[in-house]
């Protein structure tokens, strides 16, 4: 048999290392010894528990909202099976965590608390957002500046921190108010809401959508024309104010250019 490739080996003891680091069942790596020549279990164990309580940390300040609907102990404890199940694939933490919505939908413990799995989708495109690139949002005068005949088929280019979401649950003020720290009690679970997320400049808005919006929205976004889009939404609702909604998404910067 021939030796194994330098560039394997080196695959297979990355792809060992990194398991051993996110399962404190998995022993120490071959190979990783002291001084003495001998295994160095008690530094591996500390460098593996400083790299989960990073990831942990990383995943309470993703996830604020989330970490106070569960408490912070139990946050604890669900972080760390995520991070077991959905290491991270890249060294930028605050791109860290977009299976978390899907993992919280899928894992037994939360069962009871449905509503998690889309509180943790839209926070994470309110993390994603935030960190979207600099971009000048669409100013309401450059859709004033098209002639009657062509507004219609004016199409819209999204903005870079523009996010859209629908959701069964009223997502997006569970994640207002738990991450003010504010007082939950009176929301509604069985109202869902239709999401906008945006940040124009410097801070992030989420904004809930009147009826209509989600699909004029979706369907600009999506490449439709103006008129095609209004056809849509005004298909779906009735009483669809059009002009309200079209200043609307001028004012928080869902937008930044119109093409023809």
């Amino acid at each position: 048999m021939s030796p194994m490739p330098d560039s394997e080996y080196l695959s297979g003891g990355q792809s060992g290392f990194s398991n051993a680091l996110l399962d404190p069942e998995v022993q120490t790596p071959p190979g990783l010894v002291g001084p003495d020549g001998l295994a160095s279990e008690k530094r591996f164990s500390v460098y593996r528990n400083n790299v989960m309580a990073s990831l942990i940390d990383a995943m309470g300040a993703n996830f604020p909202a989330i970490k106070r609907l569960v408490g912070d102990e139990f946050f604890v404890s669900l972080a760390r099976e995520f991070i077991v199940q959905f290491p991270p694939t890249q060294p930028i933490l605050f791109m860290y965590g977009d299976e978390f919505g899907t993992f919280l939908e899928n894992f037994p413990p939360v069962a009871d608390f449905p509503y998690l799995a889309d509180v943790a989708r839209v926070e994470y495109a309110w993390l994603q957002s935030y960190h979207a690139a600099d971009v000048s949002p669409l100013e309401a005068g450059e859709l004033g500046n098209i002639a009657g005949e062509d507004v219609g088929r004016a199409k819209f280019v999204p903005h870079s921190s523009m996010w859209i979401f629908r959701s069964i649950w009223p997502a997006a003020s569970l994640m207002d108010r738990n991450r003010e720290g504010a007082d939950c009690s009176d929301i509604d679970l069985s109202v869902g809401e239709d999401i906008l997320i945006t940040r124009p400049v410097l801070d992030v808005q989420t904004l809930i959508l009147p009826q209509g919006g989600f699909e004029f929205i979706s369907a600009l976004a999506g490449g439709e024309t103006l008129e095609a889009a209004a056809g849509i939404a005004m298909g779906s609702v009735e009483n669809f104010d059009l002009p309200a909604q079209i200043s609307g998404m001028l004012v928080c910067g869902a937008f930044c250019r119109i093409d023809l």
